[in-house]
Protein backbone atom coordinates (compact mmCIF):
# COMPACT_ATOMS: atom_id res chain seq x y z
CA UNK A 1 0.00 0.00 0.00
CA UNK A 2 1.74 3.49 -1.07
CA UNK A 3 1.91 5.45 2.21
CA UNK A 4 -0.59 8.52 2.98
CA UNK A 5 0.51 11.84 1.46
CA UNK A 6 0.84 14.84 3.76
CA UNK A 7 -0.59 18.31 2.60
CA UNK A 8 1.06 21.85 3.44
CA UNK A 9 -0.73 24.64 2.67
CA UNK A 10 2.56 26.65 1.50
CA UNK A 11 1.74 30.55 1.78
CA UNK A 12 5.33 31.14 0.00
CA UNK A 13 3.68 32.77 -2.92
CA UNK A 14 2.42 35.36 -0.87
CA UNK A 15 5.20 37.22 0.88
CA UNK A 16 6.12 37.34 4.08
CA UNK A 17 2.84 38.92 5.20
CA UNK A 18 0.14 37.05 3.46
CA UNK A 19 -2.81 37.78 5.41
CA UNK A 20 -5.19 38.53 2.25
CA UNK A 21 -5.87 35.29 1.83
CA UNK A 22 -5.50 33.97 5.50
CA UNK A 23 -9.12 33.01 5.15
CA UNK A 24 -8.59 30.70 3.02
CA UNK A 25 -5.63 29.11 4.33
CA UNK A 26 -7.34 28.66 7.37
CA UNK A 27 -10.39 26.88 5.68
CA UNK A 28 -8.27 24.34 3.76
CA UNK A 29 -5.71 23.44 6.87
CA UNK A 30 -9.59 23.20 8.85
CA UNK A 31 -11.08 21.23 6.12
CA UNK A 32 -8.03 18.34 5.83
CA UNK A 33 -7.17 18.31 8.96
CA UNK A 34 -11.17 17.55 9.62
CA UNK A 35 -10.62 15.33 6.56
CA UNK A 36 -8.33 12.97 8.84
CA UNK A 37 -5.39 14.02 6.89
CA UNK A 38 -1.91 15.14 8.12
CA UNK A 39 -1.70 19.17 7.21
CA UNK A 40 0.65 22.12 8.13
CA UNK A 41 1.05 25.34 7.07
CA UNK A 42 4.20 27.24 6.18
CA UNK A 43 5.96 29.69 3.87
CA UNK A 44 8.95 27.38 2.88
CA UNK A 45 9.02 25.44 0.17
CA UNK A 46 9.26 21.33 1.15
CA UNK A 47 10.06 18.29 -1.28
CA UNK A 48 9.58 14.64 -0.02
CA UNK A 49 8.07 12.14 -2.13
CA UNK A 50 4.76 12.30 -0.08
CA UNK A 51 4.64 16.03 0.90
CA UNK A 52 2.07 17.96 -1.52
CA UNK A 53 2.47 21.90 -1.44
CA UNK A 54 -0.98 23.44 -1.39
CA UNK A 55 -0.49 26.61 -3.15
CA UNK A 56 -3.42 29.12 -2.98
CA UNK A 57 -3.16 31.23 -6.65
CA UNK A 58 -0.91 33.85 -7.07
CA UNK A 59 1.93 33.67 -8.59
CA UNK A 60 4.09 36.42 -10.74
CA UNK A 61 5.62 35.04 -13.83
CA UNK A 62 9.21 35.40 -12.36
CA UNK A 63 7.72 33.39 -9.31
CA UNK A 64 6.38 30.47 -11.46
CA UNK A 65 9.30 30.52 -13.63
CA UNK A 66 11.43 29.91 -10.17
CA UNK A 67 9.22 27.55 -9.29
CA UNK A 68 9.12 25.47 -12.20
CA UNK A 69 12.72 25.23 -12.07
CA UNK A 70 12.79 24.08 -9.07
CA UNK A 71 10.06 21.47 -9.47
CA UNK A 72 12.75 19.94 -12.40
CA UNK A 73 15.49 20.36 -9.98
CA UNK A 74 13.96 18.46 -7.36
CA UNK A 75 10.27 16.90 -8.35
CA UNK A 76 8.70 18.96 -6.06
CA UNK A 77 4.83 18.57 -5.44
CA UNK A 78 2.37 20.98 -6.34
CA UNK A 79 -1.50 21.47 -6.03
CA UNK A 80 -3.19 24.11 -7.01
CA UNK A 81 -6.13 26.40 -5.60
CA UNK A 82 -7.42 28.56 -8.14
CA UNK A 83 -9.04 31.73 -6.34
CA UNK A 84 -10.15 33.60 -9.38
CA UNK A 85 -12.24 33.41 -12.60
CA UNK A 86 -11.09 32.63 -16.06
CA UNK A 87 -12.33 34.71 -18.47
CA UNK A 88 -11.05 34.13 -22.03
CA UNK A 89 -7.51 34.06 -22.08
CA UNK A 90 -7.13 35.95 -18.73
CA UNK A 91 -8.98 35.98 -15.39
CA UNK A 92 -11.20 38.36 -13.86
CA UNK A 93 -11.53 41.02 -17.24
CA UNK A 94 -15.11 42.09 -16.18
CA UNK A 95 -15.54 44.97 -18.10
CA UNK A 96 -16.12 48.76 -17.90
CA UNK A 97 -17.34 48.21 -14.62
CA UNK A 98 -13.59 47.62 -13.70
CA UNK A 99 -12.24 51.35 -13.68
CA UNK A 100 -10.73 52.62 -10.21
CA UNK A 101 -10.62 48.89 -8.66
CA UNK A 102 -7.87 46.47 -8.31
CA UNK A 103 -9.99 44.70 -11.64
CA UNK A 104 -8.87 47.26 -13.77
CA UNK A 105 -4.97 46.50 -13.92
CA UNK A 106 -5.61 44.31 -16.62
CA UNK A 107 -2.16 43.67 -17.56
CA UNK A 108 -1.55 42.61 -13.80
CA UNK A 109 -4.26 39.94 -14.34
CA UNK A 110 -3.02 39.08 -17.69
CA UNK A 111 0.59 38.15 -15.87
CA UNK A 112 -1.00 36.77 -13.33
CA UNK A 113 -3.20 34.54 -15.67
CA UNK A 114 -0.03 33.28 -17.55
CA UNK A 115 1.80 32.44 -14.38
CA UNK A 116 -0.72 30.07 -13.18
CA UNK A 117 -0.62 28.64 -16.77
CA UNK A 118 3.01 28.27 -16.11
CA UNK A 119 2.67 26.48 -12.70
CA UNK A 120 -0.22 24.10 -13.98
CA UNK A 121 2.26 22.40 -16.55
CA UNK A 122 3.95 21.10 -13.24
CA UNK A 123 1.00 20.97 -10.50
CA UNK A 124 -1.05 17.16 -9.91
CA UNK A 125 -4.42 18.96 -9.87
CA UNK A 126 -6.52 22.02 -9.51
CA UNK A 127 -8.87 22.64 -6.61
CA UNK A 128 -11.74 25.23 -7.99
CA UNK A 129 -14.05 26.95 -4.44
CA UNK A 130 -16.93 27.38 -6.80
CA UNK A 131 -19.00 25.67 -9.28
CA UNK A 132 -18.76 28.82 -11.26
CA UNK A 133 -14.97 28.56 -12.11
CA UNK A 134 -15.33 24.74 -13.22
CA UNK A 135 -16.05 25.58 -16.77
CA UNK A 136 -13.06 27.87 -17.95
CA UNK A 137 -10.83 25.88 -15.84
CA UNK A 138 -11.64 22.43 -17.66
CA UNK A 139 -11.48 24.30 -20.67
CA UNK A 140 -7.86 25.85 -20.23
CA UNK A 141 -6.33 22.80 -18.51
CA UNK A 142 -8.01 19.55 -19.83
CA UNK A 143 -5.38 17.41 -19.03
CA UNK A 144 -5.07 18.48 -15.28
CA UNK A 145 -7.86 16.57 -12.84
CA UNK A 146 -10.60 20.42 -10.99
CA UNK A 147 -11.75 19.23 -8.32
CA UNK A 148 -14.08 21.03 -6.12
CA UNK A 149 -12.92 22.27 -2.24
CA UNK A 150 -16.64 22.47 -0.81
CA UNK A 151 -17.85 25.15 1.24
CA UNK A 152 -18.82 23.15 4.19
CA UNK A 153 -19.75 23.57 8.05
CA UNK A 154 -16.30 24.46 9.45
CA UNK A 155 -16.23 23.68 13.54
CA UNK A 156 -13.02 25.00 14.18
CA UNK A 157 -13.63 28.59 13.24
CA UNK A 158 -17.19 28.24 14.51
CA UNK A 159 -16.46 27.58 17.88
CA UNK A 160 -13.52 30.57 18.36
CA UNK A 161 -16.33 32.89 17.18
CA UNK A 162 -18.79 31.66 19.46
CA UNK A 163 -16.15 32.46 22.33
CA UNK A 164 -17.64 36.16 22.06
CA UNK A 165 -20.29 38.45 20.72
CA UNK A 166 -19.21 41.83 19.58
CA UNK A 167 -21.87 44.74 20.12
CA UNK A 168 -24.30 45.70 17.04
CA UNK A 169 -21.93 49.46 16.48
CA UNK A 170 -23.43 49.87 12.38
CA UNK A 171 -26.51 48.88 10.91
CA UNK A 172 -24.29 47.88 7.54
CA UNK A 173 -20.79 46.89 6.70
CA UNK A 174 -19.39 46.47 3.03
CA UNK A 175 -16.10 44.68 3.15
CA UNK A 176 -15.04 45.06 -0.80
CA UNK A 177 -13.84 46.62 -4.22
CA UNK A 178 -15.05 49.50 -5.19
CA UNK A 179 -16.47 49.18 -9.06
CA UNK A 180 -18.88 51.26 -10.51
CA UNK A 181 -22.24 49.42 -9.46
CA UNK A 182 -20.91 49.31 -6.21
CA UNK A 183 -20.37 52.62 -5.74
CA UNK A 184 -23.75 53.89 -6.99
CA UNK A 185 -25.54 51.25 -4.84
CA UNK A 186 -23.22 52.69 -1.98
CA UNK A 187 -23.73 56.13 -2.08
CA UNK A 188 -27.38 55.67 -2.51
CA UNK A 189 -27.39 53.22 0.89
CA UNK A 190 -25.54 55.65 3.02
CA UNK A 191 -27.94 58.53 2.92
CA UNK A 192 -30.21 55.85 4.24
CA UNK A 193 -28.22 53.85 6.73
CA UNK A 194 -25.29 53.87 9.12
CA UNK A 195 -22.64 52.20 6.21
CA UNK A 196 -19.14 51.02 7.45
CA UNK A 197 -16.79 50.84 4.62
CA UNK A 198 -13.91 50.30 6.17
CA UNK A 199 -10.47 49.44 4.07
CA UNK A 200 -7.57 46.84 4.86
CA UNK A 201 -8.73 45.51 8.13
CA UNK A 202 -6.45 43.00 9.75
CA UNK A 203 -7.08 39.58 9.54
CA UNK A 204 -7.59 38.86 13.06
CA UNK A 205 -10.13 42.09 13.26
CA UNK A 206 -12.22 41.02 10.55
CA UNK A 207 -14.73 38.46 12.32
CA UNK A 208 -15.31 40.83 14.60
CA UNK A 209 -15.94 43.69 12.70
CA UNK A 210 -18.37 41.52 10.55
CA UNK A 211 -19.98 40.75 14.15
CA UNK A 212 -20.30 44.47 14.80
CA UNK A 213 -22.65 44.96 11.98
CA UNK A 214 -26.48 44.56 11.67
CA UNK A 215 -26.23 43.58 8.14
CA UNK A 216 -22.96 42.52 6.08
CA UNK A 217 -23.41 43.26 2.31
CA UNK A 218 -22.37 41.41 -0.57
CA UNK A 219 -22.66 43.57 -3.87
CA UNK A 220 -22.30 41.87 -7.34
CA UNK A 221 -19.20 43.74 -9.21
CA UNK A 222 -20.88 44.91 -12.04
CA UNK A 223 -24.92 44.89 -13.34
CA UNK A 224 -26.16 41.23 -14.44
CA UNK A 225 -22.80 39.63 -13.21
CA UNK A 226 -23.94 36.11 -12.00
CA UNK A 227 -21.51 35.17 -10.09
CA UNK A 228 -21.09 35.02 -6.07
CA UNK A 229 -18.15 34.65 -3.78
CA UNK A 230 -18.55 31.28 -1.75
CA UNK A 231 -15.58 31.99 0.56
CA UNK A 232 -17.40 35.46 1.64
CA UNK A 233 -21.08 33.79 2.40
CA UNK A 234 -18.93 30.76 4.08
CA UNK A 235 -16.81 33.87 6.17
CA UNK A 236 -20.15 35.55 7.34
CA UNK A 237 -22.14 32.43 8.11
CA UNK A 238 -19.14 30.86 10.22
CA UNK A 239 -18.79 34.50 12.36
CA UNK A 240 -22.44 34.83 12.51
CA UNK A 241 -22.58 38.08 10.12
CA UNK A 242 -25.31 38.03 8.76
Amino acid sequence: MAPQNNFLINTWNHGENPYAAADMFRYLRNGLALAGQSVGVSPTLFHNANLINVMVEQFSVEEAEKLVAIHKQSGVRFVLVASELVTGDTVNDIGKDQSETPYGDTSYWQDRYTAFSMMAEIAEAIWIVSEYQRPGYEEKFPNLPILMVPMCFDPIEAAISETFTAPKLYEALFMGSKTVIRNELLDVLKDRVQLYTPHDVPSFMVNSVMQSAQVCLHLHLKAGWPFTSPMRHHIMLTSRAY
